[in-house]
């Protein structure tokens, strides 16, 4: 009983959080990293801008020599080729951006464009989307997160943009549930509440946003084509990078495809570059060697709830220091990658951004942005070579929808029950795990022991009182128990109860038995099974049924069978199966589709 109490504790502590519904999600085997994706250091080589002056430089645009970037305290900031910083506006307050930041009345700027006029259009977490003059600080808000809504749900969490020549922009609502603060929780539970919206500063005020596409998993990232025929859209959960084509004059207009599927991480921003390619940041590695959370748990949504309710130093703690980059060709296949294989310079990469022979490397993490020359980089792989074998894809894309949470199969090894909670459940220390598990078995060992101990004292009674009544001359025969007679009494005194009646004399639901109270074959002195056609048994209403000893009834093996269907299994023999409040419930079928017919007006 102390052991299968210590083990329910456990698992009581690891319950999903109240208001996390977790889905299945089904990503394809993580690629292995080799051909266009085998590793290098190059990332780790990367020159330190403007090194200590700012924090979590996400996004930049580069125009003439001098970077623009918006930081993690609000601040959007110029940096000019020598990395001296001029504050331009700030868009939130001086305590935003840390993790424990007031983030519902702070501001974060993110995704950072230039528009034709030259004007800086800044995508703000919480706030909506500004235009902000360069030089003098002045600015015009265009989009109102905070008020506004579309289709009767809010804006949420602003992420990425991107502007067309006429000045349509295209912007990316990770989720209307979580915030930016929180992004690895919509990882985790997999919520598909994301959108890209569309602003057209020349519809009628009130009806200047509008939807692109629903029902995407953390959309991030989002890049328009040369010639505006087409939107790449990053879904950052699901590795993957969706076409959207938008141009008018497109035979495929309105239609969304896979551009680019299973990536080595979980995509942040896209970038093109002056030759056609793209350039694309991961926030988080995903591999054959080092696979994501999402690629161990995504059929088990369940452990990713009980994970959200861990601390978020110990989750992160355990992500792999290693940082990826790659370079997409037109087709979508991955053509070249950058690579800091132990994480000594960078573990995310928010953003890339070529100009000239600089490629400028940004991230939420650090507190810096990186510079390499492509000139020192290695030449792209042709997609069609041999050793090309990481390319992705076309194909239509996912719809989005759950399916039902699988019941995993009652394991009956302690090992195995070890073996969650160490690698998957709890990051404890190991010593402390191992401790813990030798003293649940050691109480299992003694449990076992003493009802060994019992079983033998019974036998011997037994043997006693039959040498007793064979020298006192007394009948050991056994009476029958009538099987038509409603609540007669055994020979023990015990009130069997037929069906459509209840045992009489409030005694407590014990076992029919012969005269001696021999125990039935199989398990030491278990309850009685209620008696078909809806019967209840003697003893307290509502009360589990225990045996003699005060064990939960089980199989010869002593395991708890588990109480309901969508419950975390018990581990391990001995164990008491525990249903963790707020269950995962597979969240309701959805599509990822192009909503409308929104285009910029000058679109091909």
């Amino acid at each position: 009983m102390a052991a299968t109490a210590g083990m329910a504790g456990i698992l009581a502590n690891m319950r999903v959080p109240d208001g996390v519904n977790p889905i299945t999600v089904n990503l394809p085997k993580p690629p292995r990293l080799e051909g266009a994706l085998a590793p290098n250091s190059f990332l780790s080589k990367a020159v330190r801008f403007a090194d200590n002056m700012i924090a979590g430089p996400e996004s930049m645009v580069v125009v003439n020599g001098y970077v623009y970037t918006g930081l993690s305290d609000g601040w959007v900031v110029e940096i000019n080729p020598r990395g001296q910083v001029r504050r331009i506006r700030r868009m939130s307050m001086p305590s935003c951006g840390r993790s424990n930041a007031p983030e519902d009345a702070c501001g974060r700027p993110l995704g950072i464009r230039a528009d034709p006029q030259g004007y800086l259009v800044v995508a703000d977490a919480y706030n909506g989307i500004f235009r902000i003059n360069p030089v003098t600080g002045q600015y015009r808000q265009l989009v109102f997160a905070r008020s506004q809504r579309v289709n009767n749900k809010t804006l949420g969490f602003i992420n990425d943009l991107a502007v067309a020549r006429d000045g349509t922009i295209f912007f990316t609502s990770s989720s209307t549930k979580w915030t930016r603060n929180q992004y690895l929780e919509i990882i985790l539970e997999g919520e598909t509440s994301g959108r890209v919206l569309v602003y057209n500063p020349r519809s009628a005020p009130g009806e200047q946003v509008q939807e692109l596409v629903t029902n995407l998993n953390f959309p991030n990232g989002l890049e328009l084509s040369a010639d505006e025929s087409y939107l790449l859209i990053a879904e950052a959960a699901r590795a993957r990078i969706f076409k959207a084509y938008i141009g008018q004059s497109s035979p495929k207009r309105g239609q969304i495809e896979t551009f680019a599927e299973n990536l080595p991480g979980f995509v942040d921003n896209v970038r093109k570059t002056p030759r056609g390619s793209y350039w694309v940041g991961l926030s988080s590695v995903r591999s054959e060697q080092n696979p994501s959370v999402l690629d161990e748990y995504g059929d088990q949504p369940n452990i990713r709830g009980a994970i959200m309710g861990l601390p978020r130093d110990q989750v992160m703690a355990r992500a792999p220091k290693y940082a990826i980059a790659v370079e997409l060709n037109q087709d979508g296949n991955i053509i070249r990658s950058l690579h800091d294989p132990k994480g000594t310079l960078y573990t995310s990469v928010s953003e890339l951004q070529e100009e000239g022979d600089s490629l400028y490397i940004g991230s939420f993490e650090r507190n810096f942005i990186g510079i390499l020359k492509l000139s020192d980089l290695p030449a792209p792989v042709d997609p069609t070579s041999p050793a090309e074998v990481a390319t992705t894809t076309v194909a239509p894309p996912l719809d989005g929808s759950s399916t039902p949470v699988p019941q995993d199969p009652v394991r009956k090894q302690l090992e195995d029950f070890l073996k969650q909670i160490q690698e998957r459940l709890i990051p404890m220390n190991k010593t402390m795990v191992d401790n813990l598990v030798l003293a649940l078995v050691e109480q299992l060992v003694n449990a076992k022991l003493a009802e060994l101990d019992a079983r033998k004292r019974v036998t011997a009674l037994e043997q006693e009182v039959s040498g007793l009544r064979a020298q006192l001359g007394i009948d050991t025969t056994t009476p029958s128990i009538p099987s038509d007679t409603a609540g007669t009494t055994a020979a023990s005194g015990t009130t069997i109860a037929q069906p459509g009646t209840t045992a009489a004399g409030g005694g407590a639901a014990t076992t029919p038995s012969s005269a001696g109270a021999t125990t039935p074959a199989g398990g030491s002195a278990t309850t009685a099974q209620a008696a078909t056609g809806g019967t209840t048994q003697a003893g307290a209403s509502g009360t589990t049924p225990a045996a003699a000893s005060g064990t939960t009834p089980a199989a010869a093996s002593g395991t708890t069978p588990a109480a309901a269907s969508d419950t975390t299994p018990a581990a391990a023999s001995g164990t008491t199966q525990v249903a963790a409040s707020g269950t995962t419930q597979p969240a309701a079928s959805v599509t990822t589709q192009i909503v409308g017919d929104t285009t910029t007006s000058n679109n091909k």
